[in-house]
């Protein structure tokens, strides 16, 4: 069945009136064949799915190699944008119930806010969090607090151990409040306080 409209408008419309009353638009049968929406518009909206009142849910049921819900962009130029006007703590939220989530990048890539706090793991965090880079440079890993008046604070209830092949420490002032400050060297096994 073709549906053609020619240098003009096609709507196709249904007017609920009560529950239940949907509108499918379907591909049945189980064979390799497939739903498409398509659009040749030019504009920034060439294929909007839009709902004005209720949710929407996009959801996929194939469990095979290659059957999975794939998003994305082939131009070089075009960017793929998840927004959310939500005041909410969970204004977008990525869930992995059972597995992990993997996030890679061929360029530089920032994570940042613009109001609050950011924390990565948290106190629901049951396992270890992992900051690790391959990059053969003296810079591999920086943490910098760039304002005049930052700092860093790292705590721990238990103990905080640096391995390095040589650890160097520039400061005005290095303080133990509690406890005791040891470094001990692979040259001399004696402990300096």
């Amino acid at each position: 069945m073709d549906i053609d409209a020619t240098n003009s408008t096609l709507t196709i419309t249904n007017t609920a009136d009560g529950a239940g009353d949907d509108m499918t638009i379907s591909q049945a049968g189980s064979q390799n064949s497939s739903l498409i929406l398509s659009s040749a518009g030019t504009n920034e909206d060439a294929l909007t799915i839009s709902t004005s009142e209720g949710g929407m849910n996009i959801s996929v049921t194939g469990d095979a190699d290659t059957e999975d819900l794939d998003i994305f962009t082939v131009g070089a130029t075009t960017e793929l944008r998840l927004s959310s006007a939500s005041s909410t703590d969970e204004a977008i939220r990525l869930n992995a119930t059972a597995g992990g989530i993997k996030i890679d990048a061929a360029a530089a890539s920032n994570l940042t806010t613009s109001a609050g706090a950011l924390t990565i793991g948290g106190a629901t965090q049951v396992g270890a969090v992992v900051v690790q880079s391959a990059q053969a440079a003296a810079t591999a890993i920086t943490l910098n607090a760039s304002d005049a008046a930052g700092g860093v604070d790292i705590d721990a209830t238990a103990d905080i151990t640096i391995d390095s092949e040589n650890l160097i420490i520039t400061t005005s002032t290095l303080t133990s409040n509690v406890g005791v400050l040891e470094i001990t060297t692979a040259t001399d096994d004696g402990a300096a306080e």
